[in-house]
């Protein structure tokens, strides 16, 4: 199956040249099937419901994808392509940091990215050209290879978890009314600050103390703070963890 889906990934669009004319192409079948799963979550995202947006038949849509696995590999691929491949003019870090920008930008505009189990579906050619991009930025930056791999691996790690925190704070917020800092504060005055005030978590009760979790918010930056708060971090894994090697 997984090299059954390399190559369906890696080959060219079947050109159609038998049978009648196609009424559709392969791309046409993803981008809908992409739309489906922004607006509805991956689980919804069947040859029915596409099939149903198209105004096609079901069996239709078997000259395109062979099904459901290979319509998310295919689904992933053409995601993928949004993402801007950072170019190798750009300095190591500027590199590191707008590849990193770009798939948060990306995991917003598709979530459902994040719920592909991606160890099941093969790299396709925009996943590897994004990943060889991320290790031209490293080794630009004067890192080894092995220290390239371990950088872009964190920052790979750090993105998708940022990511799925993000968007489910953001639902909490959506679905609750209050936001994450207001959740935290209204669960400490019932339980944790009791608990600190014993001597409990010490080092929490001076990151509260000192007003750590209240993070200063200029006005161009109100709309989307868990976006700068994950740069924040970014920086700080750019900065903290390679200061010596990355310049």
């Amino acid at each position: 199956m997984a090299e059954q889906l390399a190559e369906v990934l890696w080959g060219p669009e079947p050109s159609g040249t038998r049978g009648p004319r196609p009424v559709l192409t392969r791309a046409t079948v993803i981008e809908a099937a992409i739309a489906i799963a922004d607006s509805e979550g991956l689980s919804a995202t069947s040859l029915r419901a596409i099939a149903g947006r198209l105004g096609v038949s079901v069996a239709g849509l078997y000259r395109y994808v062979a099904g459901k696995t290979e319509l998310i590999a295919l689904m992933v691929e053409h995601a993928r392509r949004e993402v801007v491949v950072a170019s190798r003019a750009s300095t190591g870090r500027e590199g590191l940091e707008g590849r990193a920008m770009a798939d948060w930008d990306l995991y917003h505009r598709h979530a459902w990215l994040l719920d592909v189990p991606m160890g099941r579906v093969p790299a396709g050619p925009s996943t590897v050209a994004h990943f060889d991009a991320g290790l031209a930025a490293a080794l630009d930056a004067g890192l080894t290879p092995p220290r390239a791999v371990s950088l872009v691996t964190s920052i790979d790690h750090l993105v998708t978890g940022a990511a799925r925190d993000s968007l489910d704070k953001r639902a909490f917020a959506r679905d609750s009314g209050m936001d994450p800092l207001q959740w935290w504060k209204l669960q400490g005055e019932v339980v944790i600050e009791r608990r600190m005030a014993e001597g409990e978590f010490p080092a929490l009760a001076q990151v509260i103390t000192a007003e750590g979790f209240d993070r200063p918010v200029s006005p161009n930056q109100r709309g989307d703070i868990f976006r700068e708060a994950f740069r924040e971090s970014l920086r700080s894994l750019l900065d903290g963890g390679v200061q010596q090697e990355i310049r």
